[in-house]
């Protein structure tokens, strides 16, 4: 038998070829892919031959094992020298030479004896690497394999929390929110100077023909928004301009603010006298009411009965 039972067509692969009678050592043997030798080749252990495929082409490609005098089996070939025994697709003609299939995925298709000539897939598709805050992303991967009847099957690896792959389509779809921009900083102001940059995550996708695996590795750039969309976005992100402007005329509205000081008082700071949600001032006090504010308003989006609550708490 010959594991494994192939290879790309530019050569270079490590075959392992077993069987009886090749002695006790790698002497006095040579071994052909087709018509052309098979190199680096040595004996692993007794009945075990190993050595490098030569570039070649074709599906159950006959190897040969020859014991003779070297240069005489390579004047006449894998038929030449005392003895010689052949495992391919065709060796059915030579049944002297039995062989066995070497091993194999169950899912690479109908496997030949020998060994058969295979080349790796490649991407053929352009990775869309900029996204934009609210707004859909969608990247459509594609990758093709030049041997006939390769069936191509695709995972990914690695993908930022806001994207999912649909590996049927091998469609890349998400909508990036603000906690995909990644705005981090200590610094309250300005929110867009914060997030001018924008966020940057790794993606990595993988094809295989059940033989080879090729990645596509690249970056997506995900772009602030500067007015966004959705109305509520519950990603972890620090407020912008506009959002703690809808935060401050909410609490006004509710008269949030009026709870605010014996929140203050059991964080042990000096509550403030402003009846509104100040974001330039920099007393430690102000700078606790906006925080605690802003975190609850943007619960109080979505759970207003619970928020009410950690209020009274």
């Amino acid at each position: 038998s010959v594991t494994p039972i192939g290879g790309p067509r530019a050569g270079g692969t490590l075959i392992e070829i077993l069987g009886k009678n090749f002695g006790n050592s790698a002497d006095g043997l040579v071994v052909f892919i087709g018509d052309i030798e098979c190199g680096s080749l040595g004996m692993t252990r007794r009945g075990a031959l190993t050595c490098v495929t030569p570039p070649g082409v074709g599906a159950g490609v006959t190897v040969s094992v020859v014991i003779g005098d070297y240069d005489r089996t390579m004047q006449q070939g894998p038929f030449g020298g005392h003895q010689a025994a052949h495992c391919g697709d065709e060796s059915v003609e030579y049944p002297f030479s039995p062989c066995a299939l070497g091993e194999s995925s169950a899912e690479a298709g109908v496997p030949k004896r020998g060994f058969t000539y295979l080349d790796a897939p490649y991407w053929i598709s352009t990775p869309v690497v900029l996204a934009q805050e609210d707004s859909q992303y969608l990247y459509k991967a594609a990758a093709a394999d030049d041997d006939v009847g390769d069936e191509l099957f695709f995972v990914a690896e690695q993908l930022p929390s806001f994207m999912r792959f649909d590996p049927a389509t091998q469609v890349i779809s998400g909508t990036p929110l603000r906690g995909d921009v990644n705005c981090r900083s200590d610094a309250w102001h300005p929110a867009v100077d914060r997030c001018r940059e924008g966020g940057f995550h790794r993606v990595v996708l993988a094809a295989s023909d059940y033989m080879f695996v090729v990645r596509q590795e690249f970056l997506v750039h995900v772009l602030p928004n500067p007015s966004p969309l959705l109305a509520i976005d519950r990603s972890f992100h620090w407020p912008t301009q506009r959002e703690i402007m809808v935060m401050r005329t909410a609490a006004q509205l509710d008269m949030y603010h009026l709870q605010a000081a014996g929140a203050l008082a059991a964080m042990s700071l000096a509550p403030t006298k402003a009846t509104v949600l100040p974001w330039t001032s920099r007393n430690p006090a102000s700078a606790a009411l906006r925080t605690l504010l802003s975190n609850l308003l943007q619960e109080t989006r979505v759970h207003p009965a619970e928020s009410r609550m950690l209020i009274m708490a």
